[in-house]
């Protein structure tokens, strides 16, 4: 007996700047400092990037709480509707977890595009365990190519390794979500992939913002001596901008090289000219409308 449902969801990297000056046949490559963007997977995504996460949460939130009934295989008759406000039925106490797990499927719908749920015997009766995806594989038919059965990776204690176990295709319900290139069995696009490279970029501004705050909103900065300034001149004035302005983690970093005149030069943009640029917004609306999210779901004042 499964359920049957009576509606469906709607549906720091600071930038690596580089700068050649050329100065008394001197050509200087300074960079502002940080480091490039780690690359994120879907997984590292709902991780670190909030944005990113609650979007995938709300749209899995909403599928948790739609209305669902339970009907009988055999007859069709309702044995449970959940908008009658009455008790789970003793029988149907594997449901009581139904939620729950509705949630964590539509989590793994997004960043997966598969889930499981394997029938298990507990000690209350018959219920619904979670299967992490990534220890679920199908097993099909060589003749067929229809799913015969699954097999689950079991992590063993004694040896420290995982072996894979076989599981009974009857007792799976798997959910895959529809791909057109695909016949059977879990698709080749995911969804969280299609919105993926919008969280790296909200990732990467925050690591970017986290650098400037961490040097005092100082950016990177060339500066230019006389051309007959001595080298030891040079680094010492280095050292006396390092002790004033430098942040931890080569935060405002410069570069002190000879020239005609004294001068600084700025490496990057600012925190003043980035608020201006509108890259934030529209990452986040780009997430919200891949994963169908409404704005006014997510902020107050949308």
């Amino acid at each position: 007996m499964f359920p049957t449902f009576q509606s469906v969801f709607a549906r720091d990297a600071t930038p690596t700047v580089k700068s050649v000056i050329s100065a008394d046949n001197i050509i200087v490559s300074a960079l502002a400092g940080g480091r490039v963007s780690d690359y994120l997977t879907v997984d590292t995504a709902y991780e670190r990037v909030g944005w990113y996460r609650r979007c995938v949460d709300a749209r899995a939130d909403a599928l948790s709480q739609m209305p669902f009934t339970i009907r009988s295989k055999s007859s069709g008759r309702i044995l449970y509707d959940s908008e009658g406000f009455s008790p789970v039925p003793e029988a149907l106490s594997y449901i009581k977890n139904f939620r729950t797990l509705m949630k964590m499927k539509g989590i793994a719908a997004v960043l997966k595009g598969r889930a499981y749920w394997q029938e298990t015997d507990g000690e209350n009766g018959l219920f619904y365990q979670w299967l992490a995806p990534d220890n679920v594989d199908e097993v099909y038919s060589d003749t067929t190519g229809q799913i015969t059965g699954y097999t689950r990776k079991l992590y063993n204690r004694q040896t420290g390794t995982h072996n894979k176990v076989p599981v009974p295709k009857e007792s799976i319900v798997a959910f895959y979500e529809e791909d057109p290139r695909v016949e059977v069995g879990p698709p080749i696009n995911i969804l969280g992939e299609s919105c993926r490279v919008n969280a790296d970029v909200l990732y990467s501004i925050d690591r970017w913002l986290d650098g400037h705050m961490d040097r005092a909103l100082m950016p990177s900065h060339i500066i230019s001596l006389p051309s007959n300034t001595p080298p030891e001149e040079r680094t010492r004035f280095q050292k006396i901008w390092d002790q004033k302005f430098r942040g931890k983690d080569k935060g405002g970093n410069q570069m002190v090289v000879n020239a005609d005149t004294v001068s600084v030069q700025k490496v990057g943009e600012g925190i003043g000219e980035f608020g201006q640029s509108g890259v934030l917004k529209e990452q986040r609306e780009a997430i919200a409308a891949t994963l169908g999210v409404p704005l006014s779901y997510l902020l107050p004042n949308a």
